[in-house]
């Protein structure tokens, strides 16, 4: 079927932008009104006037809102409009509030007023809803731990094969609740789909695996620049998607369930995989069934190895190069000094104690994993020499695993 379209947005924080823009609107209507009522009241009428300009700045940050997608790269400016906005509306209300003082007893001026009232409350309602949205936590998420927390969420009282093949190292840099919903919704699905088919053994089959890019690489007619990646597959025994649906299946409210589906499953997929930059590849054949990839980046770490041993520094860089992350190798504390800000330190034990506090002091949100032929019974992750890529890529990926980025 191919992929889906990257420029499509996340609709509901633009959605938002569109509605308390109606909302100002009428804010500014009746502010507008209040004007020829309080026309000669020299100690209310500014007021009026202030609530109209705070109402007519905000239109302008609610036209940007709408005209802005919503994804991992514009979260952070979506968050400052909708600090600016908020702000505002503090204002709007204390200046209502001081009308309404003023005007106690004219029932006009406070039936307008309590109009504007009702749009406050309702736009202070959506900017609370867009903050939310904003301001998830970014972590490095196991891919892993959530499909396998998501199968036994959704299968556990059903009689039906679930196949688990989940082979990733690399995480996932990205905001759990959207990441559960992809994982969700993809596998709610595939179940229905598989249950649905009468000429089939119901089956989901749900994989993960790292891919590493060198130069380029395709998926479909998706083109993936150099890097690594983490791709999910979900896979069903359905009856596949007909071709003449296979374009609105993520229409907003579409639906082949019937009374019992919403429409919303697969258009909160195709949103929420943009907080991540992921891509999306669908491939289906009528009566075999239905695959859905997810290709997320993987997420990179700056990692510090620091060890006297030139050879098993050099291994250990190669090592997490393999994995995407950008190693560092330090043969001496002296040399470890001058590096800092890292989000994985591995050790050795044989660093002097202060030197171990300066690399600490320089790495304070720093992953430190102890690195040595021996346990070291006072650290909290360790790394035993030898080790092979597999055993360094699970260390760092346990250590950093929910981390905030």
């Amino acid at each position: 079927m191919g992929s889906i379209d990257d420029t499509v947005s996340f609709e509901d924080p633009n959605k938002l932008g569109h509605d308390m823009r109606n909302l100002l609107t009428g804010i500014v209507g009746n502010s507008d009104i209040l004007k020829i009522e309080l026309e000669r009241d020299d100690e209310s009428y500014p007021k009026v006037q202030a609530i109209s300009q705070y109402a007519h700045k905000c239109i302008e940050l609610s036209d940007t809102l709408r005209k802005t997608p919503f994804n991992a790269d514009t979260i952070q400016a979506i968050d400052g409009i909708a600090e600016e906005m908020d702000i505002i509306m503090v204002q709007i209300a204390s200046t209502t509030s001081e009308l309404r003082v003023a005007q106690e007893r004219n029932e006009n001026v406070r039936r307008y007023l309590s109009e504007i009232d009702i749009a406050y409350n309702r736009c202070r309602m959506f900017l609370s809803e867009l903050q939310g949205k904003a301001k998830h936590v970014v972590k490095d998420l196991d891919v892993n731990v959530i499909a396998t927390e998501v199968v036994h969420e959704l299968f556990q009282r059903a009689n039906f094969k679930v196949e688990l093949n989940l082979q990733a190292r690399n995480f996932v840099s990205g905001y759990d609740l959207y990441l559960y919903q992809i994982i969700e919704n993809l596998v709610s699905n595939a179940k229905y789909a598989a249950e649905n088919n009468q000429n089939a053994e119901p089956k989901v089959s749900i994989s993960t695996l790292d891919l590493p890019v060198i130069k380029t690489a395709k998926i479909g007619n998706i083109i993936l620049e150099q890097g690594n990646y983490v791709v999910l597959a979900v896979k069903d025994t359905g009856e596949g998607i007909p071709y003449y649906l296979a374009k609105r299946i993520f229409e907003r409210h579409f639906t082949t369930k019937g009374e019992k589906g919403t429409g919303e499953g697969l258009d909160t997929v195709n949103k929420a995989r943009l907080f991540h930059n992921a891509r999306l590849y669908i491939t289906s054949n009528y009566k075999d069934g239905t695959c859905f990839e997810v290709i997320f980046h993987a997420s990179q770490k700056q990692v510090l190895v620091v060890d006297n041993e030139p050879q098993i520094g050099d291994i250990a860089c190669r090592f997490l190069h393999e994995y995407g992350h950008q190693a560092h190798y330090a043969r001496s504390s002296e040399e470890a000094l001058q590096h800092r800000g890292m989000d994985v330190v591995l050790l050795d034990n044989c660093l002097p104690e202060n030197s171990v506090g300066q690399i600490y002091a320089l790495n304070p949100d720093a992953a430190f994993i102890a690195f040595s032929g021996s346990p070291s019974p006072s650290a909290k992750h360790y790394l035993p020499k030898p080790f092979n890529k597999e055993q360094m890529a699970d260390i760092v990926r346990e250590t950093c695993v929910n981390r905030p980025t």
